[in-house]
């Protein structure tokens, strides 16, 4: 259902068709199931890669036992030395798949677009001359508060080293809405020591943050995504959110409906604006969930 929203956004947003997009997704029952068929019949131009858990946990060997920090997680925890699924290999897939496209950008199912997709040539061609040292953000713009920026004539730009790590503007790498290099990224990915999305985006930033890469985020004046953590799918990260279930949202789902967020799209100051209602939908038929 969540998924569906962004998608829906992405159609509606993308105005100029710009993204390719791909589906990397997996599920843990057959009613999940059922659901990502329903969106894979809705949403046929887009790519979609299945990926599979494993029956008996393998172990983990993929990534360069050249960078010390991969040997430092690996022999930390579990969690980093057993493969539970071909996540990794499925990611080097549909990225080896996107080798045509110069740039990519990843997204996660809790994230949606709220105004029109742009950006400037100007911050392709910087990416594309110098894909280490620059990025390009989606979620950021002159209405987000907290940041050390300077402003140029179709966008701002900002180092990350020099502004709070525990801000939206200090955090090197992100899997919502942030644009790179794909070459970059690609030989990235297949050197750090990841096993899910979640280790994926803990341990590219961490890399980054080592090696002093990615300093300079672009973004346009204005941003156009916004997220929203209405549950916890994975048992890595303790992030915060509302609890919503997704079995209850799931089944919903599957009856036909649809999920609409209410927030003050006019006033977005975080990447995590504040909700003001949540309801699930069908033709005439509206059942809140939250109301402010």
């Amino acid at each position: 259902m969540q998924l569906d929203l962004l998608l829906q956004s992405i159609e509606e947003f993308d105005i100029r068709r710009v993204f390719s997009v791909n589906v990397l997704f997996t599920c843990s029952t057959d009613t999940y199931q059922i659901a990502y068929d329903g969106l894979k019949n809705k949403y046929p131009h887009i790519q979609w890669v299945q990926e599979h858990r494993y029956e008996k946990h393998k172990i983990n060997y993929q990534f360069n036992f050249g960078y010390w920090h991969n040997l430092y997680w690996w022999m930390k925890s579990a969690l980093f030395r057993v493969n539970k699924s071909n996540f990794k290999s499925c990611l080097s897939e549909v990225l080896s798949a996107g080798n045509k496209y110069p740039f990519t950008m990843f997204l996660t199912d809790d994230s949606i677009f709220y105004n029109e997709i742009f950006i400037p040539e100007a911050c392709l061609e910087k990416i594309k001359q110098q894909p280490e040292k620059y990025s390009f953000s989606f979620r950021h713009g002159l209405n987000l508060q907290g940041g050390i920026f300077r402003e140029k004539a179709d966008y701002i730009v900002w180092n990350v080293y020099e502004n709070d790590a525990q801000t939206d503007w200090g955090y090197p790498f992100s899997v919502d809405g942030h644009v790179y290099g794909s070459s970059t990224i690609y030989r990235i990915i297949h050197k750090i020591l990841l096993t899910n999305p979640n280790t994926m985006e803990g341990n590219i930033a961490g890399y980054a943050t080592e090696k002093k890469i990615f300093p300079l985020i672009m973004a346009s004046k204005q941003s156009c995504l916004a997220g929203f953590e209405l549950n916890r799918v994975q048992s890595v990260s303790n992030n915060h959110h509302w609890d919503i279930s997704q079995e209850k949202l799931n089944r919903y789902y599957l009856d036909g409906f649809s999920l609409e967020i209410g927030f003050n799209s006019k006033n977005v100051k975080y990447f995590r604006p504040e909700i003001q209602s949540l309801a699930v939908i069908k033709e005439n038929e509206k059942i809140n969930l939250w109301n402010q």
